[in-house]
């Protein structure tokens, strides 16, 4: 995987196209959606675009807390990768 590699220049392009047929298949409001932005917010974050990271993330909490609800697993995980955000921005 090109993001494992540390080609994040590279990666980005992917996981934004990945994001879009994500949306188009099953919808903007759909789990595997968040999952799709919850890999690009990451990316970001290794990046260092903290904005768009948390742009991203906030998005993904939104759709998961709405599908899957607020104590699910994979909710929390996205929860704990927003709150992530500050101590990076050190």
């Amino acid at each position: 995987m090109l993001s494992d590699q540390g080609d994040l220049a590279r990666a980005q392009p992917v996981f934004e196209r990945a994001l879009v047929i994500c949306e188009e298949v099953y919808g903007p409001g759909h789990p595997s959606t968040a999952t799709s932005l919850n890999g690009l917010a990451n990316l970001l974050l290794d990046r260092r675009d903290l904005a768009g990271a948390r742009l991203l993330y906030e998005r993904a909490l939104k759709i998961r807390e709405k599908t899957l609800g607020p104590k699910h697993p994979a909710t929390a995980i996205i929860r704990n990768n927003l709150s992530q955000l500050p101590s990076a921005q050190r």
